[in-house]
């Protein structure tokens, strides 16, 4: 458990595939993988990463604001952060030297066919440039045309998907030429061999071949796949696949936390002319340093405001790096006249001189763009402590990054029916800020920021000193007391032990346990497990009719006790009856649902279970109360080979009503449970009886495709063994499953 918990925890600060941590450059809210290029692959072809889908219906315009600042920075030259290893396909134009596998051809635009002159290596599903004979694709990639092949079996005519224009809109609404003889090559070049230069026009062309985010996001809502939602992926004639891994890597590699507000509550005043987004950066970990370093410069001077508010203006082509590693001062752009630092300021006017540097190199926004972002700036909040600032007019200078928290992202736009930000009314409770170092707006105005800026820091500022050199611990990161079962009852920890742990800010920061973490988490061994017992016992008794200790093992038809033994089978199966049973005390019944009397257990290969507390809405907890009965009796049958195969489970009574007859609940006519878990094509030796037990009782009250019930006319009478093992083998057949050798 306390693995578990740490490792949701601290999940930023290591590889999603590799699980090595990652570089210590930047600690981000989003988990993502390493700089390895296998991670990458992995953690895209295999789906650990966020759904594109989702993100471009629930969040369009920050998905839009996303391919923006990619599409900048590339533009710019200045990407360096690449779609690696991921096999990715394109045009062989961006490689230095002549074009390989040119082909030429007929096109008729008209039908979307081509007519090939002489051989051509293609096949229904490529992706293919075509442009005018004459042309240079070369210097201007613009000019091509894009399209699938959809069908070659009239080869040397192929019909291709409808084309997929670069150009502007003015110049796509021209009808092409019915006829035209035209150069073409396919997708056959790999991205990862080309130069950084290549790479990055590569980039802009993916990206202007994609459609705008809301065509996106109405294809996606109109299908039955996903539960209702149509992979892009499925666009097979409209995003070309590489297309697709850049939007992905785009969306995935992006490690801050972005949303849209358009709630007036949330909204800073006097930025009716911007877009207002609430921008989170950084794990938990240096929200903590913060909250810190807030603290510390409160106590020593005494701050009526602890801190302060400030703007941080940058080029365009800046913000999709700003994302990805947070405020930095690594590369120089604009001279430091100042000194090195963050450079912000309280003014709005002087941040924003910075913004507009972008379009004085005359780049483009993305085509598709429904923002049409002019430009970007976010709003911070600092620690109040200018006479420690590297320089305080007319900008802030600010060396310690743990003193600067990003609060807001505003974009300027040039796009129409937008629901732009900043209501007339503005925030009904504003953070008080300091009148010495107020923050202005684009009208020369205080702005009033609302309180829910600071919320994070609020409700943790109180406890921000009993963290371990700026870590918080499992606990509190989580907001919980304790767990159930763990106790958060205090012991001494060697002086040592907390040295170690404080000391120093290398990796030790979070790969070793915290002392805090360790109380919180650690088990109640100690305590009376009779006490314990008790206790429980006497919670449920109101919350469930169940009656433990009632079940007398003559009245059951049990297997005849296994003849055979491994050590290894026992061991562990004594250790797992020990486990089970000290999970039961520490448990309420009523909330475990599931119990084992000690008592009938009379060897560690055969156990028997009650299921019980079943939802009282679901049909089977009804039929139950109308006969009387307070729980269902299992039994558990373990092989010799445990746990390399797996259990046998079968009910033993009440009866259930067969399948055949309208049953459910994965209990066959023989009483067996019909769960490919506990197959041996489906089992897994990490299982444990407690995982077993509780997916067992919830197969049972699983309604779908059809409610369990008990059968009313044999309800009282038991299963045999023997008619549980033939439904079982029956079964296990019809599945393709694989029947373990001890049956």
């Amino acid at each position: 458990m306390q693995y578990s918990l740490r490792r949701f925890v601290k999940c930023t600060e290591f590889c999603s595939t590799c699980y090595c941590k990652t570089d210590a450059g930047f600690e981000a809210i989003k988990p993502y993988v390493c700089s390895k290029g296998l991670c990458l692959f992995q953690y895209m072809q295999l789906g650990m990463g966020p759904s594109v889908e989702w993100e471009i219906r629930s969040q369009p315009y920050v998905v839009d604001m996303l391919i923006s600042f990619a599409y900048s920075r590339a533009q710019s030259n200045k990407l360096a952060d690449f779609p690696s290893g991921l096999g990715v396909k394109v045009p062989g134009i961006f490689d230095k030297g002549p074009i390989p596998a040119t082909y030429t051809g007929v096109l008729d635009a008209s039908d979307t066919k081509l007519q090939l002159e002489g051989f051509a290596d293609v096949k229904v599903g490529d992706w293919i440039l075509v442009w005018d004979r004459g042309a240079d694709i070369k210097s201007n990639n613009k000019s091509g045309l894009h399209y699938r092949v959809r069908d070659t079996s009239c080869m040397p005519l192929v019909y291709l998907s409808e084309p997929i224009f670069l150009e502007s809109a003015s110049q796509q609404r021209q009808p092409l030429q019915t006829q035209r003889r035209v150069h073409f090559t396919t997708y056959n070049m790999d991205f990862d061999k080309l130069g950084m230069d290549a790479k990055r026009q590569v980039i802009v062309m993916l990206l202007d071949t994609l459609p705008g985010v809301d065509a996106m996001a109405s294809f996606s809502e109109r299908g039955p796949d996903m539960g209702g939602v149509r992979p892009l992926g499925s666009w097979v004639d409209r995003i070309s696949p590489s297309a697709l891994y850049v939007l992905r890597w785009i969306v995935a590699s992006n490690r801050s936390c972005i949303v849209y507000d358009d709630d007036p509550k949330h909204q800073v005043s006097g930025m009716q002319q911007y877009l207002q987004f609430r921008l989170a950066q950084g794990a938990p970990d240096k929200e903590q340093r913060f909250v810190n370093s807030v603290k510390a410069a409160s106590t020593s001077w005494g701050l009526q405001y602890p801190t302060l508010f400030a703007w941080h203006g940058s080029p365009l082509n800046n913000w999709h790096s700003i994302l990805r590693e947070g405020l930095h001062f690594n590369v120089v752009s604009n001279g430091r006249a100042c000194g090195d630092g963050v450079y912000m300021s309280k003014n709005f006017g002087t941040s924003s001189s910075y913004c507009s540097k972008y379009y004085t190199n005359h780049h483009a926004p993305w085509p598709h763009s429904k923002l049409n972002i002019k430009t970007a700036i976010s709003l911070n909040e600092v620690v109040n402590a200018p006479k420690t600032f590297r320089n305080v007019d007319p900008h802030y200078v600010v060396t310690d990054l743990d003193w600067v928290q990003p609060r807001y992202l505003f974009i300027q736009c040039s796009g129409t029916g937008l629901k732009k930000g900043g209501s007339k009314g503005g925030p009904s409770e504003i953070c008080a800020q300091d009148p010495s170092y107020l923050a202005h707006g684009p009208d020369g105005r205080p702005i009033t920021i609302p309180i829910s800026a600071q919320s994070s820091r609020g409700s943790r500022g109180s406890q921000a000193a009993k963290s371990t050199n700026g870590k918080a611990s499992v606990g509190k990161l989580l907001g919980l007391k304790n767990i159930k079962g763990m106790s958060t009852r205090k012991t001494k920890v060697p002086e040592s032990t907390t040295s170690t742990c404080a000391a120093g800010d290398d990796d030790t920061d979070s790969v070793a346990t915290l002392v805090e973490d360790r109380e919180f988490l650690e088990a109640e061994s100690e305590g009376n497990p009779d006490e314990s017992k008790a206790k429980n016992l006497q919670k449920s008794a109101s919350e469930t009719d169940f009656r433990p200790g009632t079940l007398q093992e003559s009245s059951l038809q049990l297997f005849n006790p296994p003849n055979y033994a491994t050590p290894t089978a026992t061991k562990l199966l004594q250790r797992c009856l020990k486990e089970t049973l000290r999970v039961q005390t520490r448990e309420p019944l009523h909330e475990l649902g599931w119990y084992i009397d000690e008592n009938l257990i009379n060897t560690v290969y055969q156990w028997t279970a009650e299921l019980h507390s079943f939802d009282p809405a679901l049909p089977l907890a009804k039929d139950l109360k109308a006969a009387g009965m307070r729980s269902i009796v299992v039994e558990i049958r373990f092989p010799e080979h445990f746990p390399n195969t797996p259990p046998f489970v079968r009910v033993v009574r009440p009866r259930f009503r067969p399948f055949s007859m309208g049953g459910g609940g994965h209990v066959t006519a023989g009483g067996a449970m019909c769960m490919e878990l506990l197959t041996s094509s489906g089992w897994s030796p990490a299982s444990s009886i407690e995982s077993v037990l509780l997916q067992v009782r919830m197969a049972i009250s699983n309604t779908e495709p059809q409610p369990a019930r008990l059968d009313s006319t044999r309800r009282q009478q038991e299963y045999s063994v023997g008619e549980a093992i033939d439904a079982y083998k029956r079964v296990s057949i019809a599945h393709g499953w694989r029947i373990p050798d001890d049956l």
